[in-house]
Parts: structure tokens; sequence; C-alpha cells
């Protein structure tokens, strides 16, 4: 699981389909479910947001736990086993802070037609939900994820550029209006 995680973990931006499959293979599973985190009885591993940052997912997934005494299991190691909860405090997109002067250029270059700052930022963006929902067909029972408001491509975020008018410009452009 880890290896088919990694091979996600750059910008390169994928064809349509592979978002599209996952993104539909998460959602029949998550039309299934209440939409409440019912979190069993176990430890329970938190990570604040992902903001685009799919290198701190799999930094987590490999983080070691335990005592000190033995071979220390690792974050996915338990997941496999059922044996603790993955909870990920939404923002899967934008990159926030680290990416400010990004998301600037990007604006410049976007709405004047092609925009390579913007393609790297989709790219960190939807690998990095690209991996979170695979995790979730993966464990539906133990790997969760809040969504947060970065993560609604339709809203009307702004903070350091006009990101939501930015994304659905992007999305359409690269995918068609229906992705």
């Amino acid at each position: 699981m880890l290896e088919v995680l990694k091979s996600f973990a750059n910008s390169d931006i994928r064809e349509k389909d592979t978002y599209v499959k996952a993104l539909s293979e998460a959602t029949e599973f998550l039309s299934k479910t209440s939409g409440l985190v019912d979190l069993e009885f176990k430890p329970t591993f938190v990570i604040a947001d992902l903001h685009g940052r799919y290198d701190y997912l799999l930094q987590a997934l490999q983080f070691k736990i335990g005592n000190g005494k033995g071979k220390k299991p690792t974050v996915l190691e338990l997941l496999q086993a059922g044996k603790i909860n993955f909870v990920c405090l939404g923002d899967g997109m934008h990159s926030e802070a680290r990416g400010k002067l990004r998301w600037q250029i990007a604006q410049r270059e976007l709405f004047r037609g092609h925009s390579p700052a913007m393609d790297e930022e989709m790219g960190e963006s939807l690998n990095t939900m690209l991996m979170v929902m695979m995790l979730i067909c993966e464990f539906p029972n133990n790997f969760f994820f809040l969504r947060g408001n970065h993560d609604d491509i339709k809203g009307q975020f702004r903070k350091y550029a006009r990101e939501s008018d930015m994304v659905q410009l992007w999305c359409e452009r690269r995918f068609g209006k229906d992705f």
C-alpha cells in the first residue's frame, strides 16, 4: 500500500480518469455512511490540515509508534492490522502559507491563459486527495478525513489569491466542466 501511495507523491497531474475513479469509489463508500465519524474504541492518530502536503501524509503513515521495546510498528502497519484509527482534520487542498507566492503568481498567469504555478499547486492538491481517497477505500472503518473549507472547489474561498475561482477555472480548462 505504501508503495502505491508513494507513486502519487509528486505534483505530476494524472489523467482525469485517475481522479474520477478514486472519487467515484470513495463517494460510493461514503454514500453508505451517515456522515458521522464513528470511531472504534482504539488509539486514534490525528493529524492537522494537509494543505496539499502528500509528504506529510506519507510521513504520518510511516511514523513508528511504541514504547521503545522491540520493533515499533508504523501507523500504516497498525491501520492494516485494524489496531488504530487515523483522522485527518481536513483541508487537503491549497498549499496555504507555504504556497502564498505561488498562488499570487498563478493568479496573474491563470487569468491570462496557462499557469505552470497553478499546475504545480493542483498537482500537489489533487494527488494528496487521491491518496486520501485511496486510504478511505482501503480502511473504511479506521481512516477518516474531515472536509475543510479549502476542500470545497465551488466555494467562495479567498486568502492569498482568488483560490476558489482559480481552482474552478483550472479544473474546467484541464478536465472539463463535468469534473
